[in-house]
């Protein structure tokens, strides 16, 4: 079950601030398609709140 700080850290970790929509887009898909292939395997997200 994830903390609140993890899901912060999920939610900063997927904010791609300076690049372009279609970028972003295709970063999410991505970011998507690993979390779906390695679900199991991968670990919490471990940033610090004030990265």
């Amino acid at each position: 079950m994830a903390t609140t700080q993890d899901k912060v850290g999920r939610r900063k970790f997927l904010d791609f601030p300076s690049v372009f929509t279609p970028h972003k887009n295709l970063m999410l898909d991505l970011v998507s398609a690993l979390e779906n292939r390695f679900d199991s395997q991968l670990l919490p997200c471990t940033l610090p709140p004030d990265v």
